[in-house]
């Protein structure tokens, strides 16, 4: 059942964005009898409190989580969206407007 339901989300990245994916995931769940999802309230901040034990847990140094974390409170901050709001076309969009604001090649 699961693997049908990652299939109708993974067909949809392209039209919806985090937020609603999640949403159409819960629904999914719901309505084909399993109910399991996380809470769709959580904070930005938990989220990248998430993000970061979960690279702890990989080994990243102290150094290396420290940056992430500033990286992604700028970003997010620059986006002004919740996370689950935030498209892969606003990525794109900081990422250039990023690289253009410092002169950075991007990889080709």
């Amino acid at each position: 059942m699961n693997s049908i339901i990652d299939e109708i989300v993974q067909e949809m990245l392209g039209v919806l964005d985090n937020s609603q994916l999640i949403q159409l995931k819960r629904v999914l769940k719901k309505k084909l009898g399993n109910n399991t999802d996380s809470d769709p309230k959580k904070s930005n901040e938990s989220y990248i409190a998430d993000y970061l034990a979960a690279k702890q847990v990989e080994g990243c140094s102290k150094k290396t989580i420290n940056y992430y974390h500033a990286t992604l409170k700028i970003m997010i901050s620059h986006l002004g969206k919740h996370v689950q709001k935030i498209t892969t076309a606003d990525l794109r969009d900081y990422l250039g407007n990023y690289q253009q604001s410092r002169n950075s090649m991007g990889l080709e």
